[in-house]
């Protein structure tokens, strides 16, 4: 048995403890490159394995789900991309946040230490895919507000970074007794955006997209990353600081007044917290912040007037009680009725028939007494070229003008698309696809459909 007082001192108890903690957590990167090696040469040659997922199923008991990820966090954490060694920057992250960075961009990754959590690092890829999910014209078509025009990228994710986190908005609202120029408003402001030294605040920004704000201490840049374009824009504290000022004013009375004025939504009292006794550990705030999910389109219900119900008929009366027997229907009654009303219908579509020939008779007569009367006459070609002139001189027999839509035909149509857009998206949820892909594979049945009323 080891002696548990081996060790002279704590730094050389601590230097040992963590080389093996990552050795550890670095072990599913070399497992990840010695499966490739399975896999890309020769060394199940001669075995009674095909491959290197009926290699690792038959010896480890692992599914080719497992085989793939280990070898996909290999070829994107190790160092060259094919090694048996974790890149410096990913070191004690762990397997199962890895896994998990897989599916987020690099510039992205770049932001995470170790020191996120699993639920940390979850939340971020919630935030991409969220992103993910709606189209670049959808993302481009949105409105932009009028006060963010004028705005760089830098102070339209603080107006949105405010907008959304009140709390925060009302921390920063303090920093106006301190100078935000001076080195103690640029503490104050990093301790608020990353009270546990280091966060990510994502933005959604109408026109542009999710932007994820890397805070990581005094001594880094402030970095923006566009979640769409996976692009990266650094930005020093004071670029930061002169931000944040567009939105304070010594001026105002309070947080709640400055809020309600600049961003023109109303105040949300924060709810009073629950007493928590001192035995029980307060809750560790998140170094996550999300956006604000996207709002969808409401369907439009049109007026429909009310439809008046028919008298219902009334029921038959029920046999007296003294009767032991009830009277039977007339059957033989109703189905002669039924046939008159029949025979009268069939009259009356004759009737209607004979009218309609009548008429036809009478338009094709007309037809042909206009072409006597007024036969048509080509004027003579000013080149002498005989049978031949200008089809605009002879209007009677041009091509109707096509028809154009008036402004209640299109506002309706508009309408329509509108309601139609909210009802694909909602669709969409139910069969778990994005609402791009959901229209891409309803418009040619749209189209179908159309084409068939026009036929």
């Amino acid at each position: 048995m080891t002696d548990l007082t081996a060790f002279s001192n704590y730094e050389e108890y601590k230097k040992t403890l963590t080389e093996e903690l990552t050795k550890a957590s670095e072990s599913f990167v070399r497992i990840g490159y010695l499966l490739k090696v399975a896999r890309d040469t020769a060394i199940l040659a001669g075995t009674a394995y095909s491959d290197v997922n009926e290699f690792a199923a038959a010896e480890y008991n692992l599914d080719k789900t497992q085989v793939s990820r280990f070898i996909r966090i290999n070829d994107r954490f190790s160092e060259g991309g094919n090694s048996d060694r974790l890149q410096e920057s990913f070191r004690g992250i762990g397997y199962a946040k890895l896994s998990m960075m897989l599916l987020l961009p690099d510039s992205l990754n770049e932001e995470i230490t170790p020191a996120f959590s699993k639920t940390e690092v979850q939340a971020l890829k919630e935030e991409v895919q969220a992103e993910a999910a709606v189209t670049p014209l959808e993302r481009m078509m949105e409105p932009v507000r009028p006060d963010m025009e004028n705005m760089n990228l830098v102070e339209k994710a603080v107006y949105e970074l405010f907008r959304g986190n009140q709390k925060i908005y009302a921390d920063v609202f303090g920093m106006t007794a301190v100078a935000p120029d001076t080195d103690a408003g640029k503490k104050m402001l990093q301790e608020i955006l990353a009270p546990a030294e280091e966060a990510i605040h994502s933005v959604r920004i109408p026109g542009v997209g999710r932007i994820a704000i890397s805070v990581k201490g005094l001594d880094r840049e402030v970095m923006l990353v566009n979640l769409r374009s996976n692009e990266k824009t650094p930005c020093n504290w004071d670029e930061v600081l002169d931000a944040v000022s567009k939105f304070i004013s010594p001026f105002y009375v309070s947080s709640k007044t400055a809020y309600e004025d600049i961003f023109g939504e109303p105040w949300q009292e924060e709810p009073e917290k629950p007493k928590v006794a001192p035995v029980q550990p307060q809750k560790k705030e998140s170094k996550v912040t999300k956006a604000a999910p996207d709002k969808k389109p409401k369907p439009v219900k049109p007026k429909i007037e009310p439809v008046k119900k028919e008298p219902e008929p009334a029921e038959p009366k029920e046999a007296d009680s003294g009767s032991e027997i009830a009277q039977e229907p007339d059957i033989p009654g109703a189905v002669e009725k039924t046939v008159k009303s029949t025979e009268t219908a069939v009259e009356a579509w004759k009737d209607m028939a004979q009218s309609a020939d009548a008429a036809a008779e009478g338009v094709q007569a007309l037809a042909a007494e206009a072409r006597q009367a007024a036969p048509l006459e080509f004027p003579e070609d000013p080149e002498g070229c005989e049978g031949q002139t200008d089809f605009n001189d002879i209007p009677e027999i041009l091509p109707t003008p096509a028809y154009e839509l008036s402004g209640n035909a299109r506002e309706w149509i508009g309408l329509w698309i509108h309601n139609l857009k909210a009802d694909l998206t909602a669709m969409a949820e139910q069969e778990h696809v994005t609402p791009a892909e959901l229209i891409r594979a309803a418009v040619p049945v749209i189209r179908e459909e159309l084409e068939k009323m026009e036929a």
